[in-house]
């Protein structure tokens, strides 16, 4: 379109205009080692069901779920390919509920790992495609090249827009114009996951301040103050 020029542009007019689609999801929570959990939310087919057919995972860029209109295209066009769809939320993330201060990572592989483990042994013969936006990229990166553990039913995996150099898109997002555009949105949605559950933020022996954590002004600052100071990621 040669009004919709470059990709600050394309970003917003889809934000702006793009409809949002209306599904019919499930959730399903799934209980860790840990005693957290995250949310699956399955796609609701009509009509029989066929335990063999191609599942479609879909992991969301940071702070998204299934909520997100990028993601229910994506989870739409699974189902156009006449395949199982999934959308795996990180903890915390699509209103879904948290019961440790654990939060995610794009380092921390272990819960997609039990994700895949689940659907695997679920429907052992049907093989799983993984799609993956940013933040969602670099964990099934992380976990696609991981020498330890199954990568199970994983047949296929589609990274979509993920940052190869983190540190560098650090210092592009907190550029004055992706600041504003980006940034301060991606990082208020983070802050809401802790806000909604700041009961469990406040144990005094946990290794970091909620107070300063909460005056982070850039995901830099966030990752310092917070997902840093934890020993889980």
């Amino acid at each position: 379109t040669p009004w919709c020029i470059g990709p600050h542009l394309h970003t917003v007019i889809r934000v702006l205009f793009q409809r949002v689609p209306k599904l019919r999801l499930e959730r399903e929570y799934i209980a860790t080692p840990d005693g957290g959990q995250f949310a699956l939310d399955w796609l609701v087919n009509k009509g029989p069901d066929d335990l063999d057919k191609p599942i479609v995972m879909v992991i969301p860029g940071i702070a998204g779920g299934s909520h997100n209109n990028y993601v229910r295209h994506l989870v739409l066009n699974g189902q156009t390919n006449k395949c199982r769809t999934v959308v795996f939320n990180n903890r915390g993330c699509s209103f879904s509920t948290l019961l440790t201060p654990r939060m995610y990572s794009g380092s921390n592989t272990e819960d997609l790992s039990l994700a895949v483990c689940t659907l695997s042994q679920r429907y052992p013969n049907a093989p799983i495609i993984i799609l993956a936006v940013s933040l969602g990229g670099m964990i099934t990166t992380h976990y696609i090249t991981s020498t330890h553990g199954t990568r199970s039913n994983v047949k296929a995996a589609c990274i979509i827009s993920s940052p190869w150099n983190s540190f560098g898109t650090c210092e592009s997002i907190n550029e004055p114009l992706n600041h504003y555009l980006y940034e301060r949105y991606l990082l208020g949605k983070l802050k809401d996951i802790v806000k909604t559950h700041k009961h469990l933020f406040k144990n005094k022996h946990l290794p970091f301040n909620l107070r300063h954590v909460m005056k982070a002004d850039t995901l830099r600052e966030w990752d310092d103050r917070f997902y840093f100071q934890n020993v889980w990621v």
